[in-house]
């Protein structure tokens, strides 16, 4: 393959990645509205089955879109060296996508466990 090709490959998975995160961030937010409207109402097996099925989304997601970047990363780079050209590489960057995935998810359920607990003087009765 030319090294043309490769930047065309490059350039579509880093697309498809950066297209996860978008969906990533819509499920997160859609999570967070529907926390906050009805979390509290919410009966103990709708929160596991909600907060089952969303984990198990996030997590495919974050993983498929850091499959993605990290193939993209490659091949961008495989076709800089065929150009004999630098190329920025971000050795980790596959990783800063999973942890800030997790961190995501971690402070999400955290905010559906605040909303269905609240502590003393947060359930605005004073």
């Amino acid at each position: 393959m030319t090294p043309y090709e490769f930047f065309a490959l490059a350039q579509g998975n880093i697309s498809n990645a950066i297209g996860l995160l978008s969906l990533s961030i819509a499920i997160l937010s859609g999570y967070l509205v529907v926390t906050y409207m009805v979390g509290a109402k919410l009966t103990r097996v709708q929160v596991v089955v909600l907060n089952f099925v969303y984990t198990l989304w996030l997590l495919f997601q974050s993983v498929s879109s850091a499959s993605l970047l990290a193939d993209g990363v490659k091949r961008a780079r495989t076709a800089a060296e065929m150009l004999g050209e630098p190329f920025p590489y971000f050795p980790y960057a596959a990783h800063l996508n999973i942890f800030i995935s997790l961190v995501l998810l971690v402070t999400s359920l955290w905010f559906m466990w605040s909303v269905r607990h609240p502590g003393p003087g947060q359930n605005g009765s004073e």
